[in-house]
């Protein structure tokens, strides 16, 4: 009995840690989702760049500048969207209501992110796919760590016939990731036929 109720105690500090996660990922949603929204920092740069052309800027600084051209950093929002990705999948396993939050966070980040693709935010380069490996690389070690944590979990509630199952699932989402490593990999190191294509005629031309 006196194990059981430590197991308990330390479930509900586990509990009580995801509280704290569910709040960060409300403050994500309702503040810096609609923070983007703003784009504060974009303003107060170009206050400060017509400030240093002496009040105005010309016609040819609003083609060429550099700053007045937004564009989606990649490093920063799927920064971002890793971490609350990460936080649903291993505190959803304690508790479960962090699968709601999460829900809500990508619901609103959809709206705002594709209200900026469309109507601010202007395509300069061409990623390639280049984040998608390090993205899914990160996503499929939250999903290992968060299978993980439930087989300890069901360990602790002594319900050892589900664990025993659980047992494969670390072991075939790491074969799935070297699989996607190995087929895919490769081909995305190399430059698209498009790409050629475009390249060859344009050192074809005089």
């Amino acid at each position: 009995e006196i194990g059981t109720g430590d197991w308990s105690s330390d479930v509900c500090s586990s509990v009580s840690v995801s509280v704290y996660f569910v709040q960060l990922i409300v403050i994500r949603t309702f503040i810096s989702l609609f923070w983007e929204l703003a784009r504060v920092f974009p303003w107060l740069r170009l206050r400060a760049a017509r400030i240093a052309a002496g009040g105005a800027l010309t016609a040819r600084d609003h083609i060429n500048a550099l700053f007045l051209k937004p564009e989606f950093s990649y490093g920063c929002h799927y920064s971002s969207f890793l971490m609350v990705i990460i936080i649903g999948l291993l505190f959803a396993v304690i508790a479960p209501m962090t699968y709601l939050f999460v829900a809500c966070y990508f619901f609103f980040a959809y709206l705002v992110h594709m209200h900026q693709a469309l109507h601010v935010y202007i395509p300069k380069c061409e990623a390639g796919g280049i984040f998608f490996f390090t993205v899914y690389t990160y996503l499929l070690g939250a999903l290992i760590g968060a299978q993980v944590t439930l087989l300890f979990f069901l360990l602790v509630k002594e319900a050892f016939y589900p664990a025993i199952l659980l047992t494969f699932l670390p072991v075939v989402t790491y074969i799935f990731k070297l699989d996607i490593q190995a087929n895919f990999a490769p081909a995305c190191e190399r430059p698209s036929l498009e790409l050629i294509l475009t390249r060859d005629n344009a050192l074809a031309k005089p």
